[in-house]
């Protein structure tokens, strides 16, 4: 675990409901970061999240904001200590689409409740196509952390979050796999074309159109760009770059060269090489 913790990870995406329901906090050894434990099987120290800003409530200290997903709301703070992100609350106009990327931790009640936490360290609006491709690239890492544990629970060999997270919560993974199809359904109707990636995804294995013959090309030009690009480029810079294929393999190489590590995103919707 500690070598795990000592690694600086991208954000994960996870759905509120998930977010709602994680309550265990992983602490580091030597100032390492904080993780939390996620139900679906995973260490998460940031989150990007996409939804709609529904409101927010202006404090003594700060702003209290209020998120909404398909899946479910989560409300966060910002004060002094993230004064880019309090300025952006008081002035934007809810309801709206927004990005968020924030450090998750824990915090308890009197009772000894335990609950998500939410330290925004970046956020801005974004539109009705970054929402919908975040619950599409949201939808396919749930579900290959549930597929993790499916191998627990049948006793195979799978990754140690996975265990920790059956162990801990007892994830009932057909009701995580009906909260990923909710969020999947309320996107079908205005993107019919995506009908068939959404239902592989509940499937659990990747489209036709995802298989493409070219992906490892687009894979090597894709990571010349962006190490080309060495103060970062974003998803929509690179989709122009890589203008001559279909956006779904760009989708499929973007998220693989992440896998690897090849490429991070380092600040909200811009992507650079790792060692640029």
């Amino acid at each position: 675990m500690s070598e795990r913790l000592r690694r600086r990870e991208p954000a994960v995406r996870a759905f509120f409901f998930e977010l709602r329901e994680t309550n265990e906090q992983i602490s580091g050894e030597d100032r390492s970061p904080r993780y939390v434990l996620l139900p679906s099987g995973a260490y998460a120290n940031r989150a990007l999240l996409i939804g709609i800003l529904s409101g927010t409530e202006t404090r003594e200290n700060g702003i209290k904001a209020y998120m909404s997903d398909p899946t479910s709301d989560i409300s966060f703070f910002s004060g002094r200590y993230t004064p880019e992100v309090t300025s952006f609350l008081s002035e934007v106009e809810t309801p709206c689409i927004c990005a968020l990327v924030a450090k998750l931790g824990t915090f308890e009640t009197q009772d000894g409740a335990r609950f998500i936490s939410l330290k925004p360290e970046s956020m801005g609006k974004t539109d009705e196509r970054s929402r919908e491709y975040w619950i599409l690239t949201t939808a396919k890492e749930t579900i290959g952390r549930l597929e993790h544990l499916r191998d627990v629970k049948e006793a195979r060999e799978a990754p140690q979050a996975a265990k920790d997270a059956a162990e801990h919560y007892n994830t009932n993974i057909e009701r995580y796999y009906n909260m990923v199809f909710n969020a999947l359904r309320s996107i079908l109707p205005q993107k019919s074309e995506g009908t068939d990636d959404a239902a592989a995804i509940m499937a659990g294995r990747e489209t036709e159109n995802a298989k493409t013959e070219n992906l490892e090309r687009i894979k090597r030009e894709m990571l010349q760009i962006v190490e080309e690009n060495r103060e970062g480029i974003t998803y929509e810079e690179l989709v122009r770059s890589l203008g001559e294929y279909d956006e779904t393999a760009v989708e499929e190489a973007l998220n693989a060269l992440m896998d690897s590590g090849a490429i991070f995103e380092p600040a909200l919707g811009r992507f650079r090489a790792l060692g640029s």
